[in-house]
């Protein structure tokens, strides 16, 4: 699942400076989602990174459609776009950040 990846990554680099942020762009019927459900979606998850909400159309200048969750972005200190790709890639995610670093 993507959130137990997401946050095995946070644990991994949250103290060498690497954020990792959970980002919902919708509820699963389809609403906007808010604090309390994202709450929900950490307690549902054992997430204990930062999740993020808002809309699907906040990340379309970055090149993100379709469900939020089947993304993997890395965005570096001043808002360039390092590295996207759409499902896995764990381990190029991986090599990507470690080159970050």
């Amino acid at each position: 699942m993507a959130s137990s990846v997401a946050e095995q990554r946070y644990q991994q680099y949250k103290n060498q400076g690497f954020e990792t942020f959970f980002y919902v762009a919708e509820t699963n019927s389809g609403q906007t989602p808010d604090a309390n459900y994202c709450k929900a979606i950490r307690d549902q998850y054992g997430l204990t990174m930062p999740v993020l909400y808002g809309p699907l159309s906040a990340l379309g200048s970055i090149g993100i459609s379709g469900a939020p969750n089947d993304w993997n972005v890395l965005i570096d200190k001043g808002g360039q776009l390092l590295y996207r790709k759409k499902g896995g890639g764990q381990s190029t995610v991986t090599s990507q950040i470690e080159a970050e670093l």
